[in-house]
């Protein structure tokens, strides 16, 4: 598909937790797991709890993007391995995975898109201090660059912005190719200023 516009949803009332946004509905979620030949909550032979947290199909090619988190508690040693892996796995079934970028996987991750555009799935989450985008298909390992929390995908442009900045930084989607950045006068009038929830209380 072509790159759609997007704009961060509000998470100001949500826990920073595993929590699954729109590419983690149940039915996403369920065929998901149907071509992995699992369920979507299921322990693995090593004993660890493993979820599906997001998945996006690319329904032409049949490959699947999915974001995993892996868990298990050594009772003996009082502490608790955690894992989130974003994943590939190809129309033939070879599934590749690497850790996402994140200050401690056992604080979890909440995310705000995983989508095919084009040829490349793009993933967009936070963490416990920063938010991410991550694009990986023609190229592997995925690349992964921080962003602000605030952001928005607008004709194959992504804008985010810091806070009280007075400008607006800018990527290309889904190559993540750096572009310049415009002032708060410039991206307004092409409608590329992400919401930003401070100065909505400030009003």
């Amino acid at each position: 598909m072509n790159a759609s516009d997007h704009s961060h949803p509000d998470h100001s009332a949500r826990p920073l937790d595993f929590s699954p946004a729109d590419p983690a509905t149940p039915g996403v979620i369920q065929r998901a797991a149907e071509i992995l030949g699992r369920k979507p909550s299921c322990l693995d032979r090593r004993n660890y709890q493993c979820r599906l947290l997001a998945a996006a199909i690319h329904e032409p090619t049949g490959r699947l993007a999915y974001l995993e988190s892996r868990e298990k508690l050594h009772w003996w040693a009082f502490r608790t391995t955690v894992m989130i892996k974003v994943h590939l796995r190809d129309g033939n079934g070879k599934d590749r995975s690497v850790d996402i970028e994140t200050y401690n996987p056992f604080f979890g991750c909440t995310v705000d898109m995983l989508e095919w555009i084009d040829e490349t799935a793009v993933l967009i989450y936070q963490e416990k201090h920063h938010t991410y985008v991550c694009t990986f298909g023609p190229h592997w390992p995925p690349r992964f660059i921080a962003i602000e929390d605030y952001w928005i995908i607008k004709d194959g442009v992504l804008g985010y912005r810091g806070y009280q900045q007075n400008e607006v930084q800018r990527l290309s989607v889904p190559d993540l190719t750096p572009l310049e950045p415009l002032s708060l006068t410039e991206a307004e009038e092409t409608g590329l200023v992400p919401v930003d929830v401070y100065d909505q209380n400030e009003e």
